[in-house]
């Protein structure tokens, strides 16, 4: 019953972020916004090892949902605006095929590194490694400086009738 609520934690923290961050505007900063709440929402993730609260635990498995619900729904709205059209479908067939393909392998990895190295130090990786990794993923991919030079208010087809207005109108 306990882990089976735990779970229900994750997943109302997931639809909490998704709905959260899809009934309003992408934030202008939107690659900043997704690497930020992804690498934020890991940090908490060590406490499942080294904590018996079920409510913290609870708190914990939320978070980290809050943060892959609104990280998802913006991943998946850049699909669709910045991949051409002609390449949408196979970007978005790649994009899952990893995903799913990364499932299977990383729980083949967790059984063997669970005999070797202890519980604690297996939740402190994520906990670690997702901020680091989103840290050298913003610098090295200058991702800032992409969303300056692809600003998602201007990503339209020519036949969508969009006319910018306000401050997009002068960035146009």
């Amino acid at each position: 019953m306990c882990r089976e609520l735990l779970l229900a934690c994750l997943g109302v923290g997931a639809a909490v972020g998704a709905i959260g961050i899809s009934s309003r505007r992408l934030p202008r900063h939107y690659l900043t916004v997704m690497i930020t709440v992804w690498s934020v929402a890991a940090i908490p993730f060590f406490l499942l090892a080294v904590t018996d609260d079920f409510w913290l635990m609870g708190l914990v498995l939320f978070v980290f949902g809050v943060g892959d619900g609104v990280g998802m729904v913006i991943w998946g709205t850049l699909l669709q605006r910045r991949v051409p059209r002609s390449m949408l479908g196979r970007v978005s067939s790649l994009d899952f095929f990893v995903s799913l393909a990364m499932m299977p392998v990383s729980m083949a990895v967790a059984g063997p590194v669970a005999q070797v190295l202890p519980l604690w130090v297996i939740f402190a990786l994520p906990s670690i490694g997702i901020p680091l990794l989103g840290i050298i993923c913003y610098v090295l991919a200058d991702l800032h400086g992409d969303e300056l030079r692809h600003p998602i208010l201007l990503i339209h087809s020519q036949d969508d009738g969009f006319v910018p207005s306000g401050p997009s109108a002068a960035l146009a």
